[in-house]
């Protein structure tokens, strides 16, 4: 399949997104291209530890990280180790998920479809008009 990317991810959370790429490109909306100092100062908050998406525990992105402040000067390590941790923090159950259709489908057929497609033929249709809702659901 392909591999998971941040543009990817941003379908599931933008907000994640946001913020890596606002560090990354020092691109702050109320304060863009920032000196260290200011930079630091508005980061100081977050460390080189995140939590898991389910709100479970937190994870340091390296050793000692929970006590490592995000800086000016360590943003683009950051930025590498946060989106490592989040595009495959979810590898395991993906993985069982993988192996679950692979009982029910030759996974080399699935090559021929897009992620979108795969999604559409799974799940149906993404977007349902209130007139359908109405015609076709009961309250």
């Amino acid at each position: 399949g392909e591999a998971p990317s941040l543009q990817a991810y941003a379908k599931v959370d933008k907000s994640f997104t946001e913020l890596v790429t606002q560090v990354r490109d020092n691109s702050h909306p109320s304060c863009p291209d920032m000196d260290p100092e200011a930079f630091d100062a508005v980061y100081d908050c977050i460390t080189f530890a995140m939590h898991r998406s389910d709100g479970g525990s937190t994870v340091e992105l390296k050793p000692g990280g929970a006590s490592l402040s995000l800086t000016y000067h360590n943003r683009s390590g950051w930025c590498s180790l946060a989106t490592a941790f989040r595009l495959h923090e979810c590898d395991a159950q993906t993985a069982a998920v993988r192996r679950g259709v692979a009982q029910i489908l030759p996974l080399e057929a699935l090559v021929l479809y897009t992620a979108d497609e795969l999604e559409r033929l799974v799940c149906g249709q993404r977007d349902w008009s209130v007139e359908h809702l109405r015609k076709y659901a009961e309250v």
